[in-house]
């Protein structure tokens, strides 16, 4: 299933993901047709059960979904998509028709009422295209317990915001809303599962847009003469070049492997370390990647700034690099850090190859 997605996948984002589909997501137009072309062929839900529109995909399938929305720029909801199906699933929601997204509650959200006459009121911001999809996931406590709500947009109020990289972030703010579902989040689950499962999937997405990053210094390194020779000739752009990569690769493999742990019911760690990791070397790349492009890489009309400027918004969505980084500290800390090393080997040796 995995290498059915890769080869689908791709196809599909090389062909449809052009210049005016991302000059038009930046302006804030709903790209519909490509949001028919990803549903219809179940890649919106690929973690859902059938009966909700997907394949029942893995996390470890799903990884080449995730990258290439990274690495192609896809104006559109997919890896937020996928994170809601997925936590719907474990309480044994299903999501109705329509576009989905994932959304963090801002403090204060509370869930009032009984199953089936469900109350939400609070804010979520920083949904992403929340002013064009049907419904959102987000997470509220009622009575001391956690439950995952899946609430519909049209019974909030929207305002229109963007990210960095002009990506439609928009606050749902909802006062005594119905609810379209609710059910509590499974005990034996990890905890925050929308900042936890929205950070695995930026992290892939990360991974994809560095990769990107890469490709596009790596050909322009090769085209761009100066002095007589190729400017990925002289050492020092070799040198810069080099570091990029590495980077990229860390966090391509840091990634990865989250997405397989969380195949395995085992995700807190690894997406700790993968969303930290990306997070950290986010700008950096993005550095790296305008220095090697010079003046022309500062220009709207060239393709890099679709990608660096995503490595700059996403690096903070669903915890930034220093949030992250404390919550790893404080894991280290508390399992002691002689068993540090030992607990990456063994955990390790449990990933599928």
């Amino acid at each position: 299933m995995r290498e059915m997605f890769e080869d689908s996948i791709n196809r599909i984002l090389t062909e449809q993901v052009n210049a005016a589909a991302l000059q038009g997501g930046e302006a804030g137009q709903w790209q519909s047709g490509l949001f028919g072309i990803l549903d219809a062929g179940g890649f919106t839900r690929a973690l859902a059960p059938e009966q909700a529109g997907g394949v029942a995909a893995t996390w470890a399938d799903a990884f080449p979904l995730v990258f290439a929305s990274g690495r192609h720029a896809v104006p559109l909801p997919l890896a937020d998509s996928l994170a809601a199906c997925w936590i719907l699933q474990q309480c044994g929601l299903l999501p109705a028709d329509g576009a989905l997204s994932l959304g963090e509650a801002a403090a204060g959200a509370t869930l009032s009422g009984s199953a089936g006459a469900w109350r939400f009121s609070g804010s979520l911001p920083q949904v992403a295209w929340g002013r064009a999809v049907d419904q959102v996931v987000t997470c509220a406590s009622a009575g001391g317990v956690p439950h995952v709500v899946l609430l519909r947009r049209d019974t909030a109020q929207v305002h229109n915001d963007q990210n960095t990289a002009r990506e439609a972030r928009d606050r749902l703010t909802f006062a005594d809303a119905p609810v379209l579902a609710a059910a509590p989040w499974p005990q034996n689950l990890p905890a925050d599962p929308v900042r936890l499962y929205g950070a695995l999937v930026r992290s892939a997405q990360l991974a994809g847009a560095m990769a990107g990053v890469v490709a596009l210094c790596l050909r322009y390194a090769n085209d761009r003469v100066q002095f007589g020779k190729p400017i990925g000739k002289f050492q020092a752009i070799q040198q810069q070049l080099a570091l990029l990569a590495s980077q990229s690769a860390s966090v391509s493999a840091a990634a990865e492997y989250a997405f397989a742990m969380a195949a395995q019911g085992e995700p807190v760690f690894a997406t700790t370390v993968a969303k930290q990791r990306a997070s950290e070397v986010a700008g950096n790349a993005a550095a790296i990647a305008h220095a090697v492009h010079g003046a022309i890489g500062f220009t709207y009309e060239h393709s890099l700034h679709y990608l660096t400027r995503r490595l700059w918004a996403w690096r903070s969505e669903f915890g930034t690099h220093s949030w992250w980084a404390e919550r790893l500290g404080r894991d280290v800390c508390q399992s002691g850090g002689a068993a540090l090393w030992s607990r990456m080997t063994a955990e390790s040796l449990h990933a599928p190859a």
